[in-house]
């Protein structure tokens, strides 16, 4: 039985009572419980008011209305609707009027912008006519280079569109969102296929959009890297720590990539494919937790295959992004270090300690058909770097961008003339390395993009 007594002033402090408001407080042993209610209308006496509700401020966010207040906790946004998305104006490319503040470097300079976009980009590819975007707005955009205008945009997709790649020796491009692999025919610029984590393949684009997928379906998982063969025939997608092998001529997964991690909990983070000197496919994979491994697969990509390097030191973090290069494999780290391993006896050949200061998130070479090509490095503070990497055993710096974009840089490409980073818009940068010529009547595109000559 609980002992009743009155409020007191002693209880008044604790519990907060007032006038016209009952108290009652039990107590039992040494811990007190108090309870109380306000009055109802009848207790009101005649010569009070009751306040009247507070009215809600135009344009307020509606989730405070909510009873619920797990519904506060959802951040309101006004996402697109699907076909708002698909609507949208066609996108441009602006051309930088010469001279702009910003734009010329001692021996680089951008001269376009792209414009189409409404959230910032995550992935770009190109090749020599055409570039591909995905961005956080759920879309991935097909660009003409030598128009200078968007194509087409790819579907409305279930969340960002984090990676987008072509595949060689074909008409097909790829855009992963989630757990999802789309493969896009470049003529009609309509979706083959739906391939999903868990190695399930749909037909077609899945039907009609919705609003924006939060989580992931039974047996799936989010796809974080894919990488397409030099010959188009084998693709590559993350599956945890696994890395899952798809045959694009059957249009289904022969095989698989075991062990790419150290830890249970880590996941591959991003994947490179190579020719090798015998010709078989070479993958390299990032992972999590800090590690480069180097893999061989047959032609068709058939059977389950486990790493047959191991290279070490590892990272100090999160792996980013891997480039191999001749003999040799770059890596690049959220430890703002760039590592050089050989291929022949797979020990680090350089490190090249804090070569940004912020996270490294993307890399690539500038003129890879040219003898002496450049490496390229992009960080999370705007920053793009161009590396001299076969002149000598360390890294040369060659040019510096601090300010390259005002925002992190979320990936980078390039094509045998030109350098596409990707942040909340699209730079075209044009590189011409030496000892490559550059002939400007050898080129059909517009000079509507952003060319980054060497002097």
């Amino acid at each position: 039985m609980f002992a009743l007594r009155p409020c007191d002033a002693v209880c008044e402090i604790r519990c907060g009572c007032r006038e016209n408001l009952l108290c009652t407080s039990y107590r039992l042993g040494s811990r007190m419980l108090s309870t109380s209610r306000l009055p109802s209308l009848a207790e009101v006496s005649a010569g009070d008011e009751v306040p009247p509700a507070p009215r809600e401020r135009a344009g307020a966010d509606p989730t405070r209305a909510s009873k619920s207040v797990f519904a506060r906790l959802v951040p309101w946004t006004t996402e697109a609707s699907p076909s708002t998305l698909l609507n949208r104006r066609q996108g441009r490319i602006v051309p930088v009027r010469p001279g702009t503040a910003g734009t010329q470097y001692r021996v680089v300079s951008r001269t376009a912008t792209v414009e189409g976009h409404s959230k910032a980009v995550l992935s770009v590819a190109a090749t020599d006519d055409l570039l591909i975007s995905g961005s956080k707005d759920r879309t991935a955009k097909l660009w003409d280079l030598q128009t200078g205008s968007e194509v087409r945009t790819l579907g409305v997709h279930p969340n960002n569109v984090h990676a987008v790649r072509f595949i060689p020796n074909s008409h097909l491009a790829i855009s992963v969102s989630m757990y999802q692999v789309r493969v896009w025919d470049l003529r009609t610029q309509e979706c083959l296929r739906v391939l999903q984590s868990s190695g399930q393949v749909n037909d077609g684009d899945g039907g009609p959009a919705g609003s924006r997928q939060n989580t992931v379906p039974f047996l799936e998982t989010v796809v974080n890297a894919a990488e397409v063969d030099p010959s188009g025939r084998l693709l590559f997608t993350s599956f945890g720590g696994d890395v899952r092998i798809w045959n694009l001529e059957k249009w289904a997964s022969f095989g698989r990539l075991i062990g790419a991690v150290n830890s249970p909990r880590s996941e591959v983070s991003c994947l490179a494919v190579s020719e090798g000197p015998d010709g078989l496919p070479q993958v390299f994979t990032g992972s999590r937790d800090h590690y480069v491994k180097m893999f061989t697969t047959s032609v068709g990509g058939e059977g389950v295959y486990e790493a047959m390097v191991d290279f070490t030191p590892p990272h100090y973090d999160n792996v980013t992004c891997v480039v191999p290069f001749g003999g040799y494999v770059l890596s690049a780290s959220k430890d703002k270090n760039i590592m050089k391993f050989t291929l022949t006896d797979y020990k680090r050949d350089h490190l090249e300690l804090n070569a940004h200061n912020s996270f490294i998130q993307g890399m690539c070479l500038v003129g890879g058909h040219t003898e002496r090509p450049l490496l390229c490095s992009v960080c999370k503070e705007g920053t793009m770097k161009f590396w001299d990497i076969t002149t000598s055993r360390r890294f040369k710096i060659v040019e510096e961008m601090p300010k390259a974009h005002s925002e992190a840089i979320n990936s980078v490409c390039s094509n045998r003339y030109m350098v596409f980073t990707a942040s909340r818009q699209v730079f075209f940068s044009s590189m011409i390395p030496q000892p490559f010529e550059f002939r400007a009547n050898s080129m059909c595109i517009p000079l509507i993009l952003t060319f980054y000559f060497l002097q």
